[in-house]
Formats: C-alpha cells, structure tokens, sequence
C-alpha cells in the first residue's frame, strides 16, 4: 500500500513547489500545477505561458476540478508519515538554533557539544528571518534590473516600428520626386533608394539583434527570480539546509 501510494505521488507533485498539489489547476497543455504557484510565477511573465513546457496560455485558461483536488487531500491524509527535517539526527533533539560558523541548525546538545564551541548562534526563526530580509533586499535589486531590461526592451520595439514606418514614407516620397525629373535623376533616384534600403536594414538588424540579447536576459533572470522564490517559501529548516 505504501509503495503504492509513493507511486501515485510523482503524479500528484507540483513541479514549481515539489510538493502535493494545493488547489490544483490545469492548464490546455495539460500540465497541472497549484493555483498559487502558477499565479506567482505569472507575475514574473510579461506573457502568461506554461511553467514546464512554456507554451503560452491565457489567465482564463487554468481550471479546476473538485475530484483531483480531493484526491490529493486524500492522499495528504494517507501518505506515510516521514521522519520531521526538525529533529537533529545525532540526538533527536529538536533543531532550535541556527550555527553560522558550519551554516546548518542544530539542536541544544549540538550547541553545548565541543564541535560548535564558541559558535555564533541564533534561534532559526530568527536566523531564517534575517537571510530572507538578505534576499528580499536582492530579489529587489535584481527586480529594479528586470524593470529596466523589460523598458529598454520595450522601447527597442517601438525604435523598431517607427524606423519601418520612416522607412516607408522615405521612399515614397523619393519616388514621387524623381518621377518628374530626367532618367539622369531616375538613375539618381535608384541609387538613393537603394542606399536608404541598406542602411534601414542595417539599424533593423542591429534593434533586432539588441532585442533578442535583452529577451534572453530577462528570461534568465525570470528563472533565476523564480528559483529563489520557490527557496523562500520552502520551510525554515528546509530553507537554511
């Protein structure tokens, strides 16, 4: 029974929070996830899309159903109990305190024990508070950076459509100017359409080239955000481990 159970839990796993599903939903793609971890990781998408095949969805698209979420919280209720991640291994006490100098919680045994001696310590919740503020503070640096490549990014696409809309009314004109004039100006006329043509395609090819470089960074960092924040939910123990 038991090993059925482990079995069945691989299909039941959200893959953004690796656990049980919570509030299921899925997605046409057919990949299922929990409705807070998926509306968390849109918050870092310019376009909604699917967390593990990326394909792009809408924000209608996930829906629910009552019996799958029901036999994930039936499946919560019969899961083996595992051992807790709060007790400590060598003296089954549990891990109260948080030693910086070996970056791992320990229990009051550990802290009294030779190998801690002289240890800077602080109870976990503490320790855990003060890594998340760290992070926060980063996770808003790092935001502030997102904001920016996703402004410039934005307005490398409008420098896009303007030169092309330029591009258009240039040549135009050219050509309406050089029809009343001599083939000598017609010769004339080609030459300066051409050289235009030329050097349109040369700003387009360097605004696209700039914009797939800064898709690219944004989407790395996205992953990045997006790790970190899955850390940062996780447990404290789990979370300083």
């Amino acid at each position: 029974m038991a090993e059925a159970l482990f079995c069945m839990e691989d299909d039941l796993t959200c893959l953004i929070c690796c656990d049980i599903f919570t509030d299921p939903v899925t997605l046409k793609c057919s990949h299922s996830l929990c409705e807070g971890c998926l509306q968390r990781f849109w918050t870092t998408q310019d376009v909604p899309q699917c967390p593990v095949c990326r394909k792009e969805c809408s924000h209608d698209e996930p829906t629910k159903s009552l019996a799958f979420r029901a036999l994930c919280e039936s499946f919560k209720n019969r899961k083996p109990t595992a051992v807790s991640d709060d007790v400590c291994p060598e003296h089954k006490e549990m891990l109260k305190l948080f030693c910086f100098e070996d970056k791992e919680p320990i229990c009051v045994v550990c802290y009294t024990s030779k190998k801690h001696e002289n240890h800077k310590c602080s109870p976990v919740d503490e320790a855990a508070a003060n890594l998340k503020g760290d992070l926060k503070t980063q996770m808003d640096r790092l935001q502030g950076t997102l904001d920016k490549l996703k402004k410039a990014l934005e307005s490398c696409g409008k420098q896009a459509e303007l030169s092309k809309e330029h591009s258009s009314m240039d040549e135009n004109q050219i050509k309406k100017e050089f029809e009343k004039l001599h083939q000598f100006l017609r010769e004339e006329q080609e030459k300066r359409i051409k050289s235009l043509r030329k050097e349109k395609e040369r700003q387009n090819g360097k605004l696209k080239a700039r914009m797939k470089e800064l898709s690219k960074q944004i989407s790395d960092l996205s992953e990045r955000m997006a790790a970190v924040w899955q850390d940062m939910e996780a447990e404290n123990i789990k979370f300083l481990q």
